[in-house]
């Protein structure tokens, strides 16, 4: 199958942002902030991302089921 273009230009761009900030998460965010806070500077809006789960439920990689309740005794 022919590698698709989009794809193409999407991993060139994640090897050269990559490259940019030697592979480092923590250096991405900086590079990312160096270029976002001039347009938040003239005004350009931000939105925050939706909330994931209830401020009262701490959240858990943990998915838990209820196991089945016995059935009462007679």
């Amino acid at each position: 199958m022919p590698e698709n273009e989009i794809l193409q230009e999407i991993r060139r761009a994640r090897e050269q942002l990559g490259e940019a900030a030697d592979f480092d998460v923590n250096k991405l965010f900086v590079l990312v902030r160096q270029e976002t806070d001039p347009l938040l500077a003239t005004g350009w809006k931000t939105l925050k991302a939706p909330e994931r789960h209830s401020a009262r439920e701490p959240e858990s990689p943990v998915v838990r089921e209820e196991p089945p309740q016995p059935p009462p005794e007679p």
